[in-house]
């Protein structure tokens, strides 16, 4: 009979890099030539850039891949991105079911990697799902396709369209034939 010693490995500790704030001579050649890697303009207004993964980003343009926050000080390199030291570790315990706080918001829904959506016709976001099809064959969310008279939801019920394209409710629509 063989004795065995249950042993638990603990997960390497992330290995964590640090921003570097810089001052420039907005003046200088090295601003105008300089290019943020987020938003690709140049720093000659800006007079600070932000250095991180060996690029340089304008302050406000690094931004924690998972909860969308300004990163200063340490993070973790993922994917094109960085994530911010609270949300590496699981520290930061205000976004805890966040999408659970924002009532299951589209915009929040985590996405199924190598998965395409369809693009509203209005608002050009991607269709996660309770999305409609117009009859012209376009994508609309539900809360996007709506009267252009009263802007109520016409998702599911029946509407009309004028001559210049504009849809209707039946509610406009006898409005209109009241007149």
């Amino acid at each position: 009979r063989i004795k065995l010693k249950v042993r638990s490995m603990a997960a390497p500790k992330p290995k964590f890099e640090s921003t570097q704030t810089m001052n420039l001579d907005t003046m200088g050649n090295k601003a105008s030539t300089l290019k943020c890697a987020n938003c690709y303009k140049n720093f000659e207004n800006s007079g600070k850039a932000v250095r991180a993964m060996n690029k340089y980003f304008h302050v406000g343009c690094l931004k924690c891949v998972s909860c969308k926050l300004k990163v200063s000080g340490k993070y973790l390199a993922k994917g094109q991105g960085v994530e911010c030291a609270d949300c590496a570790t699981g520290g930061d315990e205000i976004f805890d079911n966040f999408e659970e706080f924002l009532g299951g918001d589209e915009a929040v829904k985590k996405t199924v990697p190598g998965q395409t959506y369809n693009k509203c016709a209005k608002c050009k976001k991607e269709i996660f799902d309770k999305g409609c099809t117009s009859p012209d064959g376009k994508m609309y969310h539900q809360s996007c396709f709506c009267c252009d008279e009263c802007k109520k939801s016409i998702a599911g019920q029946q509407f009309a369209t004028d001559d210049k394209g504009n849809k209707l409710c039946a509610a406009c629509v006898s409005k209109y034939q009241q007149k």
